[in-house]
């Protein structure tokens, strides 16, 4: 099973991120920085303190540490991928391990999202606004991004396709969205308001929710009310209302539970990283303990005598379902932005 964050969408866009992976999510992935409904944000910044540091090791097996790459060669879609790992691995720690491991790997994959952002037909998006971008990315605080919240310079100005175009991006489209339903390319439009009927996930700000008829739902923080799926991590729906997930070192039971890419030890009753290892290593499933394969780019394949991890399809090689992240499986082929000509 492949676990992404962000949505880390988040396979992330910019400034929000569509239901456009192929795989489950512990994390916003939909609708994913679109702004935060009601809810104290008391305990964000304690919730937080312990995975900044963290961070800095850049998770399992990390070859870096965090924050937005400075060589000499780096692009502007290079540098706002780095600050987006950057601060999903300072304020959702646990989590972008499971996906990616460490920062260094995160930023690499991300980028092959954000470079082509600027050559993408009608895209508002410019050199200039993704280093502005990524720079109010690193002064961002944790208790805004874990509201849903976004610094304003990376919400990107109106495309101009007008609605119905194709679309790969919601920076091509007048309407501020494009539409898409896990497809390469999308359709622009716009969405729908919260409490409005629908099918799919991308067609609202949020969430579509519910058994049988589904409805429009706008994300949800600690103490709301909700339904599941509706609350934004590390927070999940207990009975009605959002509450917060124990994060690691948090205690954790049965009625305790730990976040997303954590599990409970029975030993200490606190929430730990499910480690977290790499192609050939071997493997597990989470619900095992682990450990699990990195998610953004392997599968622990069980068919084998000892099951260990195994590289997923990438860019521009074949596919039958999932390929690495942000990458999906279009025409039998693994693709970032397909040719989505408007």
């Amino acid at each position: 099973m492949r676990l992404v964050w962000g949505c880390i969408g988040l396979a992330m866009s910019v400034a929000g991120c569509g239901a456009e992976s192929n795989h489950p999510q512990p994390s916003r992935d939909s609708g994913f920085d679109t702004g935060g409904q009601g809810g104290s944000t008391a305990s964000l910044d304690a919730a937080t303190g312990g995975s900044t540091a963290a961070a800095g090791s850049g998770g399992a097996s990390s070859s870096g540490g965090a924050g937005v790459s400075d060589g000499p060669t780096e692009t502007p879609g290079h540098a706002l991928a780095g600050a987006r790992c950057e601060i999903v691995f300072r304020c959702l720690v646990e989590s972008a391990t499971r996906s990616y491991g460490n920062v260094d790997l995160c930023t690499d994959r991300l980028a092959l999202r954000y470079e082509p952002l600027l050559s993408l037909p009608s895209s508002s998006w410019t050199a200039g606004a993704m280093l502005t971008c990524a720079a109010d990315y690193a002064a961002f605080q944790c208790s805004e991004y874990l509201r849903n919240r976004v610094p304003t310079s990376c919400i990107p100005a109106p495309g101009a396709l007008a609605d119905g175009r194709s679309c790969s991006d919601a920076s091509q489209c007048a309407s501020g969205a494009c539409l898409n339903p896990g497809a390469v390319c999308g359709t622009c439009g716009s969405k729908l308001p919260d409490g409005s009927s629908c099918t799919d996930s991308t067609q609202c700000e949020w969430a579509c929710l519910g058994t049988g008829a589904k409805t429009c739902l706008a994300a949800a923080w600690v103490g709301d009310a909700c339904v599941t799926g509706q609350c934004l991590p590390p927070s999940y729906c207990n009975s009605g209302t959002c509450a917060l997930a124990g994060r690691i070192g948090s205690p954790c039971g049965t009625s305790l539970p730990c976040m997303a890419g954590l599990k409970c030890d029975t030993v200490s009753g606190a929430c730990a990283q499910i480690p977290v290892v790499g192609v050939g290593e071997t493997c597990a499933t989470a619900s095992a303990g682990g450990p699990v394969c990195i998610g953004a780019t392997s599968s622990c394949d069980t068919s084998l005598a000892t099951p260990a991890c195994v590289a997923d399809p990438d860019v521009g090689e074949a596919c039958t379902g999932i390929c690495q992240l942000p990458a999906t499986c279009n025409g039998g082929t693994c693709q970032v932005y397909g040719s989505c000509g408007p």
